[in-house]
C-alpha cells in the first residue's frame, strides 16, 4: 500500500528571495504596455521588506492586486504604491 505524500507547494513565480534573505515581488511588464509607454524595461521588482515567507506572500499578493487595478505595471504607477504593512 502506498502512502500519500504531501507535496510541498512551489513558490509563486512573482516571489523571489535575495541572497540576504529579503523577499521581492517581480512582475513581468506585458509587451503591449512596454510599447504604450515606450520603455525597454521587461520587469518591475519591488522589495517587500521582510524575511518572513508568510508576510512576503501576503504583501506580494496585495501588490499584485494593486498592479492589476492600475494601467498595468508601469514603473511610475508602481513606485507610487504604498508600502506593505505587516
Amino acid at each position: 500500500m502506498r502512502h500519500a505524500t504531501a507535496m510541498k507547494p512551489k513558490n509563486p513565480t512573482y516571489l523571489l528571495k535575495s541572497r540576504h534573505g529579503i523577499y521581492y515581488c517581480r512582475v513581468r511588464i506585458p509587451l503591449s504596455i512596454k510599447k504604450q509607454y515606450n520603455t525597454a524595461k521587461s520587469e518591475i521588482k519591488r522589495s517587500l521588506g521582510t524575511r518572513n515567507y508568510s508576510d512576503a506572500l501576503r504583501c506580494a499578493r496585495r501588490l499584485w492586486v494593486e498592479l492589476e487595478k492600475t494601467d498595468f505595471y508601469y514603473e511610475r504607477q508602481v513606485s507610487s504604491l504604498g508600502e506593505c504593512s505587516t
